[in-house]
């Protein structure tokens, strides 16, 4: 063998597997394809979860933090469909298939996750696409396929049915990739772009690279004043 054969074995042995390092490796953060698992805001700060990753952005900084949603809920499962914040009780629910599970800080609450029928949709209901919170109003809005479901959190109530996403959200044809509700406005998304309603009210936020903009979409109350069984 060669004489240098001892010395390539052990410069090999100490050359570490690059995945065995803990330290996240950022996705391709400017890719034109780059489309979020699930956007909410925590404690101040707007998060955005893709795969095994999360970015967190606070208004008031500069730079954008990236972790790996293990390190701070190590019994979450990568991948979450979508999430929310309900501000006023220090929660994240995150929802992937037919399970949610409740966080508060880095601490997942005991007893989850649970099943999605405990909110009250059927049990046909396999996955939530979108959710999110309006915290003025004190509902939540669930988003699967073309329809909605809207939670009333004071009276602990789940519409009887869905309604059409189009009835409700004007100019959001199909289906929502994610949503979140950020200083009274509620951004949609939706691959492999961000939808444009029409309107005329543009909401900054530059977070990440490819997103410049994200535009107002108008909901419509006559929608949600409308009995659940008259709109479909």
């Amino acid at each position: 063998p060669s004489p240098n054969t001892s010395n390539d074995q052990k410069d090999s042995a100490e050359i570490k597997d690059p995945t065995e390092s803990k330290e996240p490796v950022l996705p391709n953060s400017c890719g034109p394809d780059l489309t979020f698992d699930a956007v909410t805001t925590f404690r101040g700060e707007i998060i955005f979860f893709k795969d095994k990753h999360f970015w967190h952005k606070h208004p008031a900084v500069r730079e954008v933090d990236f972790d790996l949603i293990s390190l701070f809920w190590p019994r979450l499962p990568s991948g979450v469909d979508t999430a929310y914040e309900i501000p006023e009780e220090d929660k994240i629910l995150l929802f992937k298939g037919n399970e949610f599970w409740v966080v508060r800080g880095e601490t997942i609450l005991p007893g989850y996750p649970q099943k999605l029928y405990v909110l009250g949709f059927s049990k046909d209901v396999a996955k939530i696409d979108a959710a999110f919170y309006d915290r003025n109003k004190g509902k939540a809005y669930y988003f699967t396929a073309d329809k909605f479901w809207s939670y009333d959190k004071r009276n602990q109530s789940m519409d009887r049915k869905p309604r059409l996403i189009k009835d409700a959200f004007p100019g959001i044809n199909g289906n929502v990739d994610a949503v979140f509700q950020h200083e009274s406005e509620s951004p949609f998304f939706s691959e492999p772009e961000l939808k444009d309603p029409g309107t005329v009210r543009v909401i900054g936020l530059k977070v990440l690279g490819q997103i410049e903009a994200v535009l107002q979409v108008p909901y419509s109350p006559e929608a949600d004043s409308q009995d659940p069984e008259t709109v479909i």
